[in-house]
């Protein structure tokens, strides 16, 4: 009888759910709430600031000719784009800010197609805290979504209000 006690006693002890405390201290210790999780830091920061913009602030210089957006920023040492995105071509933009994120310059040139309104930020890979992956990524984070994607030494990122699916898609205008 007492081997099979024991083994009973053997059988519910392994079937007790173990606590993964490994995995409860770094939830625990998270700074980030379940939101933000997975959102790299400058989105988050851009989110805030865009939705801020669009309240109080004016833009640092308007024109419906990006060029001439773009000489500006140029000419105040900001980053530029340079050729637009495809999603972009043909667009009349309205003005541009800039924005800086830990030492990290950002320049945003915003562009209107209808009632939308979609926001071109660019940053350099040297001086921006997080690299970002050739191919594009796509976050949805505080009532807008972002495409981010790199080429040579620029970061972009292309913003709108909304879902994913109001991003621009390149020839759709």
């Amino acid at each position: 009888m007492g081997i099979a006690a024991a083994l009973v006693v053997a059988g519910v002890v392994l079937l007790i759910p173990v606590r993964d405390t490994s995995t409860q201290l770094a939830n625990n210790d998270a700074p980030t709430s379940l939101a933000t999780a997975g959102i790299p830091g400058l989105i988050d920061f851009l989110a805030d600031e865009i939705s801020e913009f669009k309240k109080n602030a004016p833009f640092d210089k308007q024109g419906a000719a990006h060029t001439d957006l773009q000489q500006y920023l140029n000419d105040t040492g900001r980053p530029t784009p340079g050729e637009l995105p495809a999603e972009l071509d043909g667009l009349n933009s309205l003005g541009c800010v800039t924005f800086n994120f830990k030492d990290c310059d950002v320049s945003m040139i915003c562009f209107k197609q209808d009632a939308s309104i979609y926001h071109l930020l660019t940053t350099g890979k040297d001086t921006c805290p997080k690299t970002y992956e050739q191919q594009p990524a796509v976050y949805e984070h505080d009532g807008k979504s972002f495409k981010t994607w790199s080429e040579g030494e620029k970061i972009f990122i292309l913003c709108t209000d909304g879902a994913k699916e109001n991003l621009p898609v390149a020839g759709n205008h």
